[in-house]
């Protein structure tokens, strides 16, 4: 996706969303760290020029569920 000219990536891809969420105890380590390497991802991903308008990552800390 980097490697193609603005208007190859513009006719090619068609903008998308990732949405990470999850639930753990506060003092797992390995979810801190998942967490942290997908926050890392997204400000990359979010902030890049090239491809920042084509695609986002987002992780929701707080997830609200509804039981009907």
């Amino acid at each position: 996706m980097k490697e193609m000219s603005a208007k190859e990536r513009v006719n090619s891809f068609v903008p998308r969303v990732c949405i990470f969420g999850g639930k753990a105890f506060a003092t797992y380590i390995q979810a801190k760290r998942i967490v942290k390497f997908i926050t890392d991802v997204a400000a990359t991903v979010n902030h890049d020029p090239d491809i920042g308008d084509l695609l986002k990552v987002n992780f929701s800390f707080l997830l609200l569920f509804c039981h009907l």
